[in-house]
């Protein structure tokens, strides 16, 4: 999460934003499909949403003035938010996302305003869906074929290449979303979901144990904290299970299963300390070997443990968050001290518009 610029380093900017006499504005520029920039908007009530558990995780939504969509009617449009900081007489600028976007047709005649919503660049691969049956034969590389589906789409995707490949052959009925098809190969390897960073382009990565993630924020109650005093702990203890199963059945290849118990005397959810074994178990399409099932079960074993214990909290706005980033949280007045994953986020975009971030606390496995 580095907001450093080619001129400014991200701690004097990072000084520069918990300063409490920041001056920080918003501005919109608007697109149109061909990606000719068309000039700024003005918006009122910008919101930015990122929930990572959604297929389309970035949202938009906000208001402008009908004369202000530059005559394009209904035709979608791309919108790009920027965050931008007065800065030793300079204006620093980061993207809060790519939008697609299309105005309401419901406006008010009195003030011709118009609502809109929109949607990151994953809602083009959610609507186009596949016309003939998609077919990966046994050996196929997943990141070779899943960036090949990607790259027919959009124009630029950063992949983190794999030599994996499948098992056993896959095949996608006609009429599959094309997002879906992306994900499933994408999971079958133990990678994250497909999704879009802040620029707008299309990121495909390998999921890390959130226990060996590097920190990419700070946020603890010191005398520069930018946190607002709205923090709230939620727990699920109960029925933490502490034995999870997974398995895959083909009719046409090898039976795999795969388990992970939590047997840790540190826990307090193992089978050592609560005397009895809790079982999460179900059936998985799509995974590509032995290895990757074994990763797939840990993966969802640190998701649902870390869920335990999840973390609410509101800040100044901040840019440089994306896709379940890794944090580091300290408030002494609540007894909080970890390492939390981000699972989502929200920012109004307005003078002294505040930024909400849910996290789940890391456990080890």
């Amino acid at each position: 999460m580095n907001i450093a610029t080619s001129i400014y380093t991200d701690e004097e900017l990072l000084n520069a934003l918990y300063s409490e006499n920041r001056k920080v504005f918003y501005e919109y520029t608007i697109a149109n499909t061909l990606g000719k920039t068309l000039g700024k908007i003005p918006i009122e009530d910008g919101r930015v949403s990122f929930d990572s558990s959604n297929d389309v995780m970035r949202t938009f939504s906000g208001t402008t003035r009908k004369s202000a969509l530059f005559g394009l009617e209904n035709t979608d449009f791309y919108l790009k938010p920027w965050m931008c900081l007065e800065y030793k007489n300079d204006i620093v600028r980061w993207p809060l996302g790519k939008f697609l976007i299309n105005p309401s047709e419901e406006y008010s005649n009195r003030l011709s305003e118009v609502q809109i919503e929109g949607y990151d660049l994953g809602k083009i691969a959610l609507d186009d869906k596949s016309d003939s049956r998609t077919y990966a034969a046994t050996g196929s590389i997943f990141t070779s074929l899943a960036a090949q589906i990607a790259l027919g789409i959009y124009s630029q995707v950063d992949v983190v290449a794999s030599e994996k490949t499948s098992q056993n052959p896959l095949e996608w009925e006609i009429g599959t979303e094309k997002l879906t098809i992306i994900n499933d190969m994408l999971k079958a390897i133990t990678y994250n979901p497909f999704y879009f960073n802040s620029y707008g382009i299309g990121q495909m990565n390998e999921y890390i144990e959130p226990s060996d993630r590097h920190i990419d924020r700070i946020y603890q109650d010191n005398k520069t904290s930018i946190i607002i005093d709205n923090i709230q702990v939620e727990t699920n203890k109960f029925e933490v299970p502490n034995k999870f199963v997974r398995y895959v059945e083909n009719p046409d290849a090898e039976y795999l299963i795969s388990s992970y118990t939590n047997t840790d005397a540190n826990s307090p959810y193992s089978t050592v300390n609560r005397g009895r074994t809790i079982v999460d178990s179900d059936a998985v399409e799509n995974i590509a070997s032995q290895a990757d099932l074994d990763s797939y079960v840990r993966k969802v074993a640190a998701e649902r443990m870390q869920a335990t214990e999840t973390l609410s909290f509101s800040t100044l706005n901040m840019p440089g968050h994306e896709y379940r980033d890794c944090l580091a949280i300290s408030v002494g007045a609540y007894g909080i001290e970890g390492k939390y994953i981000e699972t989502a986020w929200e920012m109004n975009l307005e003078k002294g518009g505040t930024m909400t971030h849910r996290c789940q606390k890391v456990v080890m496995l």
